[in-house]
């Protein structure tokens, strides 16, 4: 066999591995994000929530001179309690029981 010949073998081949690897990449790369695209738009949100409530968990710490652990847990307990008193709504048909009366 000429020389001619194997150098250009093992130029296909390298070629051959080269094209077959980034093939592979780009699979993995694409696979990757769908499996992150759901979360996406959580971590939006956390970030947007995070900048915006910033600035009243500073002023809550700064009130009660608390951590900002107690204070983000006290402002998330508030939350809550308000929006269950918001959306507890009777439910139509539904009888009362002594506990909810």
């Amino acid at each position: 066999m000429p020389a001619h010949r194997l150098r250009t073998d093992q130029l296909e081949a390298g070629a051959t591995d080269f094209v077959v690897r980034l093939a592979f990449l780009g699979l993995f790369a694409w696979w990757s994000l769908e499996l992150v695209r759901p979360f996406v738009p959580i971590v939006i949100w956390s970030i947007l929530l995070a900048v915006a409530l910033g600035v009243a968990i500073a002023g809550i710490v700064g009130v009660l001179v608390a951590t900002p652990i107690v204070a983000v847990g006290g402002a998330v307990l508030d939350f809550v309690r308000e929006r269950s008193n918001e959306t507890r709504q009777p439910v139509p048909g539904h009888v009362a029981t002594r506990r909810e009366a």
